[in-house]
């Protein structure tokens, strides 16, 4: 049960590691003089105090001290604020409205001093959300030491192991892991992941993708959604391709959203009359997609397809969940008597998952393996257990 969350601030709230870019290119490196490279300041995101102070000189000499470096920067960003506003990152509303109202309790865990923090939460009215704030100037080591966290799971009155951390660095993400967290990360500028020795619990492009994940954590059923453009679009939005549905690593191509290209499949594929469509639903949040396609009403036959929405969602039994959703929908609701499923011979993952359904390998073609269920007996009990989900809405 995840009883609680604690967030870092800069980069995963608020986009101001791009401020901070800014303010070496646009004022600290002409008033010096100084050079920043990207890459190396990229190398010193998410430091703390006692690593930036080392790195610095290395990185970018001796002209100007650690110290006045943060002081310029300090004063470029407290203009730009002043002027634009703190840049909130995509997601963080609908993520902290969500987890209130599931009765989450919430802290920051941030290494900026408390004042600063404070300034930057009371301008995004963020502030109310949070039952505890920790500062870099409350704890006396910083990431990737646990300390900060595991004062803010005291201060929440939790226990780490029931406790999700958003991070988006690699010092935060192995604090995460040092305090025994439950370690969500959400890349900025650079993904830290691959860093790491032991993954983390769950990674995501937008913070609010995490929210079904929880839900789930916490029990939340998996559903099937009705196939609305709204919600396919929303399902898009967070969507990764997956390598493993391509059948060499050179078929791999990253997706890219396309709100023209969502409404084409959309409406391509309510006009055809021989498939039922929906989205697979946490929590309310479409996560998945999935369909009876090519259905003979004669020989009382389909074909069942399904992709989750990012790899994050595979090996944790929502495939298969949403797929006993469907399979009772063809067999009980639409009283059809065979469904059939194939799947790349490369994609271990979905042929187990196929055949732990029941579905009995039919042959293969070099490239895809196939699958066919015959309906359960009448007299006998329903393909879903009794009670495991609810499927009202399509009976």
């Amino acid at each position: 049960m995840i009883r609680a969350a604690i967030f870092d601030m800069d980069g995963l709230m608020f986009d101001t590691e791009r401020l901070f870019l800014r303010s070496l290119d646009e004022y600290v490196g002409p008033v010096t003089g100084v050079a920043f490279p990207l890459d190396r300041v990229l190398s010193i995101l998410g430091c703390n105090k006692a690593d930036f102070n080392r790195k610095f000189p290395i990185l970018f000499g001796t002209k100007i001290t650690p110290a006045r470096c943060t002081e310029l920067v300090t004063e470029w960003m407290k203009r730009e604020i002043e002027t634009n506003g703190v840049p909130v990152k995509p997601g963080l509303y609908d993520t902290l409205d969500a987890l209130k109202a599931d009765g989450l309790r919430l802290a920051l865990a941030t290494g900026t001093k408390r004042e600063i923090a404070t300034i930057y939460l009371e301008m995004t009215n963020t502030l109310p959300y949070f039952d505890a704030l920790v500062c870099g100037d409350q704890v006396a080591h910083g990431k990737p030491d646990p300390e900060i966290f595991l004062t803010a799971a005291k201060a929440l009155s939790v226990d780490p192991n029931e406790t999700v951390v958003f991070e988006d660095s690699y010092n935060g993400l192995l604090a995460a892991q040092k305090g025994g967290f439950l370690s969500v990360c959400i890349p900025d500028l650079i993904n830290p992941v691959p860093r790491l020795e032991t993954p983390p619990f769950a990674s995501f492009p937008v913070l609010s993708d995490a929210v079904p994940l929880i839900r789930y954590e916490n029990g939340a059923p998996v559903t099937l959604l009705p196939y609305t453009l709204d919600a396919l679009t929303a399902y898009y939005r967070g969507f990764e391709a997956d390598p493993a549905l391509c059948e060499t690593p050179a078929d791999f191509r990253p997706y890219v959203f396309s709100g023209d290209a969502v409404r084409r499949h959309f409406e391509t594929r309510r006009q055809k009359t021989d498939r039922a469509d929906f989205l697979i639903g946490i929590g309310g949040i479409p996560v998945g997609e999935i369909a009876l396609k090519r259905i003979d009403s004669t020989a009382l036959c389909a074909t069942a397809e399904i992709h989750l929405r990012a790899d994050v969602w595979k090996g944790r039994g929502v495939g298969t969940k949403a797929m006993r959703l469907l399979l009772d929908h063809a067999f009980g609701t639409l009283g059809l008597r065979t469904v059939f499923a194939d799947a790349l011979l490369t994609n271990t993952r979905s042929l187990r998952m196929i055949r732990s359904l029941g579905f009995t390998h039919t042959g293969d073609d070099g490239r895809f393996a196939y699958f066919r269920l015959d309906a359960p007996e009448r007299s006998s009990a329903p393909f879903l257990p009794s009670g495991a989900v609810d499927i009202s809405r399509f009976s």
